[in-house]
């Protein structure tokens, strides 16, 4: 959600920039800036911390007459007597300058200055440098010093420029004076002052280090960058206490440097080493596959121990050949093995990417917003193919799914930036019909155009023409433009039906794919649409075209024999086959032989048939029926493609969801447990990467099935917890994204005393005096309280959320977030208990307020997500709202109370109908 809203932010930004054009460019153009900067991040004889003295000189030519010189200088303290103005030499004398609204220095010139004419402009000044949060300038990063010990060792700032890549004026005027206009390019010099013990780097050319000639113990470091950019690309950091593992790309061995704090660099040098490799080899790759040197002179990656929330974000210092990671985001605390490296790749893959291509451009106004979003992220597909294959397939899957989301919204996607899932997807479907050689030739082209400093716009139709003569030799029926405007204009997804028309022809035909809760019941519109299919497996792929003039068309072929439609899911469309035989014999050959199938093409198989059984196109019984070779047979030949899991728990888990307090339960949850079993134990000592990525991928579900494999580890960490429980967490050991599901199945395992641990670990981490600003860690601890399974334990955790604070009860906004938990997170214990607990404690519990927005929203929020879902169920919460139908009788509950009917009647009409067909179909 936040990421949404920066997108919406930044396209904002975008149109507003496109009107409000700052003038002053008119006035004098920069052709070349001298900067020198002394960043203070410790009390110093040389000035006073968190502050910066500078000084800069600006060499530009006017653009017409003027006396007028206009500088953006936000917040800088600027010293009126070193302000100095000379043309070819000869001082120009100054009437008057002032700080307009602190971010504009006007210099009013004694004589006019004409068009054309060179002139310098000397300033000295002081920046502040932020220390908790900015837009732009320099921010001296914070870190949680109680926490973390080698955070407090640290010393690091960075500059911000582009922390918002489109943002608009007062930019680079935060560190120095400048002309804050993002289409001027200029060369730089930078000038860098450090105390010994500290070190810098920027992504320009370093040209000399020598001692400081003002301070003893200080050295200065120069920077250049000899070509014209604009200013957001000038970034640079300073640090103390860090060290590095290096590496070399390309044919020019250009060098890669890999730095952290030094402590962490000798404990995981293992893990670095390996990511510092994989970074080289990818740019050689990109490098080698384009044929062309690659547009950064080297890379240098941070991974940087803070609690400053925006750090690795794709927005945050989107600058050429510097990238800042937060580390405790990628890395556990004291984890040191390969799935540490894995992850790494595949947070560098993304900024590697942009890096090449070129992210820290804005988009062209000229193009339709998602297209230059697109080739990055295609990039990254192509980073993935060379490094991990399995990455790649698990990344083309995210897409397909963010792209279903955004075709559930009946928008057109012709004015969303944030749609370049389906972008992305539809390059790989050219790539498909035509070649990948072919899109290769294209995308140089487009690099080239956004790489010369002359012509970085390019419009849609530029681009378009671009790919059409990349792809002329594969002779297209249609148009590139005509192909993806189908695509962006129109509103969802295609279906495309296959059929058997006779003993020797199939059909197939494509309309809209309709979703139940889709707001736009009538649109009909159709694509361009390339459909490739095989008969029989390892056979040659053929393609056919339904447009909207052929919407249907009859292909020859032999209908007794297996047809597989978008055999390399390369294709932007679902496929649904309409003659029970054909889906028969796809099902026998994944039970004969599933690896004769593509993963990526078995995943898209089950994606869009559990979609059909969804929006009622299908039963559940044909998606669950293509599912019966999981977990069969033994480990070798067992399913164990990380894409396939993923698509089948992620397509199924809303399913399962449904049935937690329902009767058959267990039957479904032993279902699940049985197809886990065999690729649990094939995991269990991983020999693979993508088996290791495959084995935390699943303890989710594992512990939510609360299968053996969970327990034992939950059990495991909750006695080495016991045992010291003042030390810190043994789930520093697992990847972050793994804690909250291990914290929760240690409170479902271990009964009255792992909650009481994690109660008491909560209470350390809150501060007494800022009750509301806890820790991302203690969030995820108060959440695993919720996971409480045994009775007594989960009553009383609702007891001391009724609790007064002062009593020694939990505190407002904290109980907040238990609660939440307790709705809206499918466990087959706490949420099904609480029903009991509202009817028995009603009374108490509306005198003590604990629960906020009333009883009759609590079991709205558990209705709505599926708790309840018989008939039993409705009575008894009908008789519960007729026992206290006085109590409820304010504004919202007569509001709640018909719509819990209303939800109550939608769950149960779907059991009996979707679920009795799903408990017919699973053994």
């Amino acid at each position: 959600m936040i990421k949404l809203i920066l997108l919406i932010v930044l396209s904002l930004a975008i149109n507003i920039y496109g009107v409000n054009r700052s003038k002053r460019s008119k006035w004098l153009i920069p052709s070349h800036y001298d900067i020198e900067l002394r960043p203070l991040l410790e009390d110093e004889p040389a000035g006073v911390s968190h502050s910066m003295p500078g000084k800069v000189r600006i060499t530009g030519t006017t653009q017409e007459k003027t006396n007028k010189i206009q500088l953006s200088s936000k917040s800088l303290e600027i010293n009126p007597n070193s302000v100095k103005v000379t043309s070819n030499g000869a001082p120009i004398p100054i009437e008057n300058q002032e700080n307009v609204d602190e971010k504009e220095l006007h210099i009013n010139l004694k004589r006019r200055v004409g068009a054309g004419e060179t002139i310098e402009v000397c300033i000295e000044y002081l920046a502040k440098i932020a220390h908790k949060e900015f837009l732009e300038g320099f921010l001296h990063l914070p870190c949680d010093t109680k926490k973390d010990a080698e955070c407090n060792k640290t010393q690091i700032a960075i500059s911000g420029f582009n922390l918002i890549p489109f943002r608009v004026g007062n930019g680079c005027g935060a560190i120095f004076p400048c002309i804050d206009d993002r289409d001027l390019t200029s060369t730089f010099n930078l000038s860098l002052a450090r105390k010994n013990e500290y070190g810098t780097a920027a992504n320009g050319e370093l040209v000399s280090t020598t001692p400081d000639s003002e301070l003893k113990g200080w050295t200065v470091d120069k920077y250049t960058w000899s070509t014209k950019q604009r200013w957001p690309l000038l970034a640079f950091t300073v640090f103390k206490d860090y060290s590095y593992v290096e590496s070399f790309f390309g044919k020019e061995k250009r060098p890669v440097k890999i730095y952290a704090h030094k402590e962490d660099i000798s404990r995981r040098m293992g893990s670095y080493t390996s990511i510092v490799s994989s970074v080289a080899k990818i740019l050689s790759f990109y490098e080698e596959y384009f044929g062309t040197s690659t547009n950064v002179p080297k890379m240098e990656l941070f991974f940087v121990p803070t609690t400053y929330t925006e750090l690795g974000s794709p927005w945050f210092m989107n600058s050429k050949g510097l990238i800042f990671y937060k580390v405790l985001d990628i890395i556990p605390n004291k984890e040191n093995e390969k799935s540490t490296e894995i992850r790494m790749v595949q947070h560098v893959v993304e900024s590697l990417a942009r890096q090449w291509v070129g992210g820290w451009s804005y988009p062209e106004r000229e193009m339709i917003p998602f297209f230059p979003t697109i080739i990055p992220r295609y990039m990254e597909y192509l980073g993935l193919s060379e490094v991990n294959p399995a990455l790649l397939e698990a990344a083309i899957y995210n897409d397909i799914q963010e792209a279903e989301i955004w075709d559930r919204q009946d928008d057109n996607y012709r004015s969303f930036e944030h749609h370049w899932s389906k972008g992305t997807l539809l390059l790989r479907m050219l790539e498909g019909v035509t070649t990948r050689d072919a899109l290769k030739i294209g995308l140089l082209s487009y690099f080239n155009r956004l790489w010369n400093e002359n012509s970085t716009k390019m419009t849609t139709e530029e681009f378009y023409e671009i790919l059409q003569n990349s792809t002329e030799s594969q002779k297209l029926p249609f148009d590139v433009a005509t192909i993806f405007d189908s695509f962006i204009d129109n509103v969802g997804i295609p279906l495309v039906r296959v059929g058997i028309a006779n003993e020797t022809h199939f059909v197939f035909k494509q309309e809209i794919f309709r979703y139940q809760d889709s707001r736009n019941k009538t649109n009909d519109g159709v694509w361009y649409l390339p459909v490739t299919y095989t008969q029989g497996i390892g056979n040659a792929h053929h393609t056919i075209w339904l447009t909207p003039d052929q919407n249907v068309t009859y292909v020859q072929g032999n209908t007794s024999e297996l047809l597989l439609v978008n055999p390399d899911a390369t294709g932007y469309y679902r496929t649904l086959y309409e003659d029970s035989s054909l889906l028969q014999m796809l099902q026998q050959q994944l039970e004969m032989n599933h690896t004769e199938i593509k993963p990526l093409t078995r995943a898209a198989l089950l994606s869009d048939y559990f979609t059909f059984a969804d929006e009622k196109y299908e039963t559940y019984a044909a998606a669950l029926n293509l599912t019966t070779y999981l977990g069969e047979g033994s480990t070798s030949t067992n399913e164990t493609s990380l894409v396939v899991w993923k698509t089948f728990l992620s397509k199924f888990s809303g399913t399962y969801d449904k049935f937690i307090s329902h009767p058959q339960y267990p039957k479904l949850q032993n279902f699940l447990l049985g197809k886990l079993t065999n690729v649990l134990d094939y995991t269990s000592s991983p020999k693979t990467s993508e088996a290791i990525i495959l084995r935390d991928y699943l303890l989710e579900t594992s512990c939510k099935l609360n299968h053996p494999h969970c327990q034992n580890i939950a059990k495991e960490v909750f006695s080495q917890w016991r045992v010291n429980p003042n030390d810190s967490s043994p789930l520093d050991y697992f990847y972050p994204e793994s804690r909250p599901i291990l914290e929760c199945a240690v409170v479902r395992n271990g009964g009255q005393e792992a909650f009481a641990l994690i109660m008491a670990k909560c209470r350390e981490g809150i501060e007494p005096v800022h009750i509301q600003l806890i820790s991302y860690l203690t969030h995820g601890l108060l959440k695993s309280l919720a996971c409480a399974s045994d009775k007594p334990v989960f009553n009383g955790l609702i007891e001391l959320i009724l609790t007064p604070p002062s009593s020694g009860g939990i505190e407002e906004v904290n109980r907040w977030i238990i609660k939440d938990h307790i709705l809206n997170t499918p466990l087959p214990n706490g949420r099904e208990m609480l029903l009991p607990f509202i009817s028995k404690n009603f009374d108490h519990i509306v005198e003590k307020g604990g629960m906020d927005h009333g009883i009759a929203a609590m079991i709205s929020s558990l209705t709505r997500s599926w708790e309840f879902s018989t008939a039993e169920k409705k009575t008894e919460i009908q008789n519960l709202f007729k026992l206290h139908e006085k109590q409820l009788q304010d504004e919202k509950s007569v509001i709640i109370v018909p719509r819990v009917y209303g939800e109550l009647d939608v769950n149960i009409q779907w059991m009996d109908n979707q679920g009795s067909d799903i408990l017919n179909t699973i053994p």
